[in-house]
């Protein structure tokens, strides 16, 4: 099942990532080519977040194999619309074991995401198709990942927010006596690693 959808994500356009450390021209993803998910927690006690990452787990756990099939955005779009009803019931049931007072909104959609960078992948800032779960509220911190490509089924742990200002300029360079010796550059091209189900995705959501 993690094999199909590493074949979703090659099919639908990502590019390989890189182990940290090493070197490669960036890519950019841009919001006509992805899908993405994005789970808003009821609020910020730890109760609140701890039932939106039980929400996120059961919904990634019925989209896998659903999303593993997909191999073109279109695709991926149609099975999100066509699957509403019963995410919403999945969404539904989380709540009730839980037994929280609040409901959910469950809708797939148009919404502003900042952007950010996954080893050699970019996600510009702008309005991407997305599924959103709005918890209650809606008025704690969110999680999300990429449904499509795949982004959501690999280990995406680096994932970093693009600075908004400029980086501060390096320090001077040292003087030529303390200067450490040069080192030969090695790039090291591998492939993202795939966890085991039930904690392939919990790292990779970036809250902000």
């Amino acid at each position: 099942m993690l094999a199909a959808a590493g074949a979703a994500l090659l099919v639908g356009g990502a590019w390989p990532l890189l182990r940290p450390g090493t070197v490669q021209a960036t890519r950019t993803l841009e919001p006509d080519q992805v899908v993405r998910f994005r789970v808003i927690a009821a609020g910020d006690s730890p109760w609140d977040q701890a039932v939106k990452l039980d929400v996120r787990d059961a919904v990634l756990t019925r989209l896998e194999p659903v999303l593993a099939r997909v191999h073109t955005r279109a695709g991926a779009l149609a099975a999100l619309r066509a699957g509403l009803p019963a995410l919403r019931r999945t969404v539904a049931g989380v709540l009730a074991r839980q037994r929280v007072s609040y409901g959910a909104r469950v809708a797939l959609t148009r919404t502003w995401f900042p952007a950010r960078v996954y080893g050699s992948l970019v996600l510009p800032a702008g309005r991407y198709r997305a599924l959103l779960v709005v918890l209650g509220r809606g008025s704690g911190h969110n999680w999300w990942c990429v449904l499509f490509p795949s982004l959501c089924f690999v280990d995406l742990t680096n994932a970093v927010a693009v600075p908004a200002v400029a980086p501060a300029a390096p320090p001077p360079p040292l003087p030529p006596a303390w200067r450490p010796p040069a080192r030969r550059l090695v790039v090291r091209w591998g492939w993202p690693r795939r966890l085991r189900l039930g904690g392939w995705w919990r790292g990779l959501g970036r809250v902000f």
